[in-house]
Order: structure tokens, then C-alpha cells, then sequence
């Protein structure tokens, strides 16, 4: 139970990263469109949009991330009752 507990906060962890990658990228995407093909306005809205999405999306990650620390630390917390049983 301890392991399953272990291996959950690592996956947790895992997943934020890939969380973040993923919303940096996006969001280094729409910012070169942006600055490119636009005018200074739609640069800008465009631009405000991009980065208001990839903090959503931060937060996100830093949420699933404490979801899946706090079912791991659960599970540890279980591996040691039974533990201490015996």
C-alpha cells in the first residue's frame, strides 16, 4: 500500500510537468501568431488571452498535482496502520 502510495505522488508529479510543457508550448505558439500576423490590438488581446489561459492551465496541474499527492500520502498513511497491526 505504501508503494502504491509512492508511485501515486510520483504520477502526480509526472502529470503537472507534462501539464506545464504542454501550456508553454501553447502558449509559445499563440504568442508567435500573434506578433506576426496581427495588428497591435489583436496582438495584444490575442497575446492577454494566451497568457490567461496558460496560468488557468498552471493551476490546473498544481491541483491535480495536490489530488493525486494527497490520495498517495492516503495510501502511505494506510501502508503504516496496517503495518502497525501486526
Amino acid at each position: 500500500m505504501m508503494a502504491v502510495g509512492v508511485l501515486s505522488v510520483g504520477i502526480g508529479a509526472l502529470m503537472a510537468r507534462d501539464g506545464l510543457r504542454s501550456a508553454h508550448r501553447r502558449h509559445d505558439r499563440t504568442a508567435g501568431v500573434s506578433g506576426a500576423d496581427l495588428d497591435a490590438w489583436g496582438a495584444w488581446f490575442l497575446g492577454g488571452f494566451s497568457t490567461m489561459t496558460m496560468g488557468f492551465r498552471g493551476l490546473i496541474a498544481a491541483i491535480a498535482w495536490c489530488a493525486w499527492t494527497l490520495i498517495g500520502m492516503s495510501c502511505i498513511g494506510l501502508g503504516i496502520q496496517l503495518l502497525g497491526r501486526r
